[in-house]
């Protein structure tokens, strides 16, 4: 098979070191304020891709996301201070400092200037299919989804959309990340097969290209399962098929440049409408401490006390 069209889904989350806190009326997680980065299993999904490109395996890189547009944070210089505040947050696009001509603790200090939907219709957009892009895809397409409807989308829903955006790009394969972490649903790649009815090799640990189908060596409870795969096909990556690169400024600045479509669920036939609903997310329970015993013999019977044995 000639070089190839890649679909990557990436979606945007609550960073991973974020400490997740429940909103008092227990209806979902406080998001308001808190920071988001793209999900750490579609980073590596990106990178995958990205190698895949650099082989000349794969001509173009579609990176796909589906959300409310968001306001973006561009920095400007301000005069001597710290390095730009990219560079503490780590993870795919991240910023190294002193990269900006100063040298470390140059002649810039970093300012937030805020730029609205409005204002900028590049800005607005995912952020995440800007990290995407600085990362070597070659374009981006934003499937704007109201809010509202955005807090609901579940993996149905988004697979729906992926199957859709396959059939009009005419792909050849689709990578995503085995799961994302605020739900940890692992279904999207699964499902987005099934509508398409493409081979599917998920877990992915190891993924290589071998003329018209793709070998794919994924974990497994036993070990390690080999599947050989006939194109196209659906590949969701594990954590350790690869490490994400960081975006260097240069290909930031590059990302700029590039194409992100903006288009609606609708415009694609899917309907985003959510059978699910969430009745309650209320944090773990506390575990309750624990309790030192001298020998085996009260072990045992602290053990039969609490019911254990």
């Amino acid at each position: 098979m000639a070089e190839l069209r890649a679909l990557v889904a990436v979606k945007r989350v609550i960073d991973f070191a974020v400490k997740i806190r429940v909103k008092p009326d227990k209806t979902g997680v406080v998001t308001d304020g808190v920071k988001h980065s793209m999900n750490p299993f579609c980073e590596i999904a990106v990178e995958e891709a990205v190698r895949l490109k650099e082989k000349k395996l794969v001509k173009e890189i579609i990176a796909v996301s589906c959300g409310p547009a968001q306001c973006q944070v561009l920095w400007a210089c301000g005069g001597a201070g710290a390095p730009h505040p990219a560079s503490e947050g780590g993870g795919a696009g991240g910023w190294t400092p002193g990269s900006e001509g100063g040298g470390a603790g140059g002649l810039c200090s970093w300012v937030p200037l805020r730029l609205e939907a409005k204002s900028s219709p590049f800005f607005a957009r995912q952020e995440t299919i800007r990290t995407a892009l600085a990362m070597g895809a070659d374009r981006g397409i934003h499937v704007e989804v109201p809010a509202a409807e955005a807090n609901h989308l579940g993996p149905l829903q988004v697979a729906r959309v992926l199957a859709k955006l396959a059939e009009k790009e005419k792909v050849d394969l689709v990578l995503l990340g085995k799961q994302a972490i605020d739900d940890d649903c692992n279904q999207t790649g699964q499902m987005t097969a099934g509508f398409l009815d493409w081979p599917q090799g998920t877990f992915a640990s190891q993924v290589t290209l071998e003329g018209d189908k793709i070998k794919v060596e994924r974990e497994i409870d036993g070990g390690l399962e080999t599947l050989r795969l006939k194109l196209p096909a659906v590949v969701t990556a594990d954590l350790r098929l690869n490490e994400p690169r960081y975006a260097t400024l240069p290909n930031i600045m590059k990302a700029k440049k590039k194409k992100i479509e903006v288009i609606k669920a609708g415009d694609l036939g899917v309907d985003l409408t959510s059978k699910l609903s969430v009745i309650s997310v209320e944090d773990p329970p506390q575990r309750t401490a624990g309790v030192k015993v001298e020998t085996t013999e009260d072990l045992v019977a602290k053990l039969k006390e609490i019911g254990r044995i």
